[in-house]
């Protein structure tokens, strides 16, 4: 029987560096072990070719006549995914400040995702399973634990990880990329719709602090090249509405961060960089899609004025089929907006003065407050796996999905959303 052939895309954009080009100019890595000492990636790494030889099974062989299965990007070098070769990308870049919980809520969101999406209908797998292992740590410490009663902690994201960074040579310059996470999204339902690889890049909040860019570490790029944004806002970091939190309940509550930090800066710096790298002009909005993801509902939510409905916005079609209901998430990103308004305008004014649409979703990555444990001689802050309960956080990735891609939630419905903010 005759193979299929594959259906190539006719652009590739590579999801380390950027860089766009036509599938048969990416290079195969060498396997043969003698074959070490790549000029982009150093002495340790396999050296990249451009195949002349073939198997029959269409796999590369490398000048040492080993066969070659894995390809990489043809200017920074650094592995792709084959699906890449054959998916549209959806990119999202997660933003955030210092300690706005974006590592819990990664972690919170891909599990969920694992669970989720295979009820919904779709399917869900890592694209690169090794980009995706500090991902797959953090998961397993949250939610697979051997010893779910004991407390637990993410570690901060730090700067110069070299899990979250690579180092790679080009033009005689050395350049700092992210590692973004990878994996392939499909719907086999969808009437033959191929599916998505989806990307998802994540910094330490440091690097989107004023000034924390330079040319030589280009480590926020991707939000030139992302479909959609997500800025992470801790709205228990805001001492005005740790006041009305604290108001309402008539004592002081747990989770409220007692460190300020003026967040809205942090967005600013964002909004500025995509700006200068894209050449828009003062008055032009970006058309790509934000999500303000406003992290800790479990401490804050009794400001909207109503409990968030359910773990996760999903409710059962007309055939019992779950889908994501959008309307909900309209209808909360309405409430979200309205509270930012009165607690934190400037937060208001700079994402809708810079976005065409904005969506407001509030999520918590863990259902409560941290509680402080000994781990050796200091004190931390940290969760029990068996007390995690995530709520809402799969919100922000269904209205993205459904922004990008009709078959992967209704556009109808992301619509619907981003009419809670924006123009």
């Amino acid at each position: 029987m005759a193979k299929k052939k594959l259906k190539l895309r006719k652009w590739i954009r590579c999801p380390h560096c950027w860089h766009r080009f036509r599938p048969w100019d990416c290079v195969f890595i060498a396997s043969h072990d003698s074959l070490r000492g790549d000029p982009v990636l150093g002495d340790d790494a396999f050296v990249r070719f451009l195949p002349s030889r073939f198997t029959s099974n269409g796999h590369a062989i490398d000048p040492n006549g080993s066969e070659s299965r894995d390809v990489a990007c043809p200017r920074c070098h650094l592995q792709i995914p084959r699906s890449i070769l054959e998916l549209p990308l959806v990119t999202i870049s997660i933003v955030g400040a210092p300690s706005s919980g974006k590592s819990y809520y990664l972690a919170a969101m891909t599990n969920g995702l694992r669970r989720a999406l295979p009820q919904l209908g779709w399917t869900i797998a890592d694209a690169d399973p090794a980009a995706n292992t500090l991902l797959h740590e953090q998961e397993e410490k949250l939610f697979l634990a051997s010893r779910p009663d004991k407390p637990v902690r993410l570690e901060k994201t730090d700067v110069a990880s070299s899990r979250l960074y690579h180092s790679v040579r080009i033009d005689e310059q050395v350049l700092t990329l992210p590692k973004p996470f990878q994996f392939t999204i499909t719907n086999p339902g969808a009437n033959g719709a191929g599916g998505h690889v989806l990307v998802l890049y994540d910094n330490a909040g440091e690097h989107f602090l004023p000034g924390n860019e330079s040319m030589r570490e280009p480590v926020t790029e991707h939000l030139t090249h992302s479909d959609i944004v997500f800025f992470l806002l801790d709205p228990t970091q805001d001492p005005r509405i740790r006041a009305q939190i604290r108001s309402l309940a008539g004592e002081p509550v747990d989770g409220c961060d007692d460190s300020p930090l003026r967040q809205e800066l942090v967005l600013n710096e964002t909004i500025v960089r995509i700006r200068k790298s894209l050449g828009l002009p003062t008055n032009e909005k970006h058309k790509a899609l934000l999500m303000i993801v406003l992290a800790k509902a479990d401490v804050w939510a009794p400001l909207l004025g109503h409990e968030l409905n359910g773990d996760e916005p999903v409710r059962a079609d007309s055939n019992g089929v779950g889908k994501f209901d959008f309307n909900s998430i309209g209808y909360t990103s309405k409430d979200c907006r309205a509270m930012l308004s009165k607690t934190s305008p400037e937060v208001v004014s700079i994402a809708e003065s810079s976005f065409s649409r904005v969506i407001y979703v509030p999520v918590s990555a863990t259902g409560g407050p941290a509680e402080e444990f000994r781990d050796g001689d200091a004190m931390q802050k940290g969760y029990r796996p068996q007390d995690i309960r995530p709520k809402w956080v799969l919100a922000p990735i269904a209205c993205a999905l459904g922004y990008v891609e009709p078959h992967l939630g209704p556009q109808a419905g992301a619509s619907r959303a981003s009419s809670g903010g924006g123009s």
